[in-house]
């Protein structure tokens, strides 16, 4: 009896959050500061385990009833979950004009050597560092020497860019509640893209409508450019909060990706936070996730192209 007790007690907290979870979802979702925390930890991939949990025990109690409700659940959110978190977009051979965009937040990982190693390994044109660490003037050589065909930008806040190309000094726009975003300008191969980071302050308790607001103002001051946003959202890609960034600009992966969404944490990664997201001006090709066993986090490699315009 003594077992017994706790292991009820562990079911019903799980058929609640299973139940309230899915609830949120169908309705208001992260809308409001009070159902935002349950929101984020209840992703769907917590709550098609929860469901099959409770499946699998009414089936050994031998309760039938409880088993269908909970079987057609499992069902729903399975389905749910695929169509969601999953991507099955061939991805094309190369293109002669595109450009290879690596994201990666390497939380504070100290071996530069390493980074860069599996950086190379997808020849990107960008890449994005997130949560990096303040840089000594030796790894400072060391980034002069793994990446030679780049110029490195250290902005504000832990994020370094790299381009095969020039980088303008970046415009940092640090946020209230500490998010940390900027803009500096690339010119690549004769074109020129804007690129903005993001680095969306990370705690499960606070609001993140406040942020991605200030993003899409920050936004503004590029209208009409050809425009790449980078960065750890720390919100998952469901979230009702992008409705407004979706008008004008769309996440990589969902155009185009193939495979798994979701970068955190890994290796069994639940939520969607580390995101690429274009401008309309620009041609989305493909996009992917890669393990990355030096961080808690997946990169994205992203690929896409600057369309030539033509003339009247």
């Amino acid at each position: 009896m003594k077992f017994r007790k706790p292991v009820e007690f562990f079911f019903w907290i799980v058929a609640s959050l299973t139940i309230l979870g899915t609830i949120l979802r169908l309705t208001i979702r992260d809308y409001f500061s009070a159902s935002a925390t349950l929101y984020y930890m209840t992703p769907l991939s917590m709550l098609v385990i929860g469901a099959g949990a409770l499946l699998v025990r009414q089936v050994y109690l031998r309760k039938k009833n409880p088993a269908r409700i909970w079987g057609a659940l499992l069902l729903l959110l399975f389905v749910w979950w695929v169509r969601v978190d999953w991507r099955s977009h061939p991805q094309p051979k190369k293109i002669d004009d595109e450009i290879v965009v690596l994201l990666a937040n390497i939380a504070r990982h100290h071996s530069v050597n390493e980074i860069a190693k599996h950086a190379l390994k997808y020849d990107p044109d960008i890449i994005c560092f997130i949560e990096a660490l303040a840089m000594t003037s030796q790894q400072r050589k060391q980034w002069e020497t793994v990446f030679p065909d780049h110029q490195w930008s250290m902005i504000d806040g832990g994020t370094q860019l790299f381009a095969k190309g020039t980088i303008s000094s970046p415009w940092v726009n640090p946020l209230p509640d500490g998010t940390r975003l900027s803009r500096s300008v690339i010119k690549l191969n004769g074109k020129e893209i804007h690129c903005f980071t993001v680095d969306i302050a990370s705690t499960i308790y606070r609001y993140r409508k406040p942020a991605i607001d200030g993003l899409t103002e920050f936004l503004k001051t590029s209208d009409g450019e050809n425009i790449l946003i980078l960065g750890d959202f720390n919100t998952p890609g469901d979230s009702v909060h992008f409705t407004e960034l979706r008008k004008d600009y769309e996440n990589l992966f969902d155009s185009v990706g193939d495979g798994y969404a979701p970068s955190w944490p890994a290796p069994i990664p639940v939520l969607t936070l580390d995101q690429i997201w274009i401008g309309k001006k620009l041609e989305p090709i493909g996009c992917r996730l890669i393990s990355n066993r030096r961080s808690d986090h997946k990169m994205v490699l992203g690929r896409f192209r600057v369309p030539v315009p033509i003339s009247p």
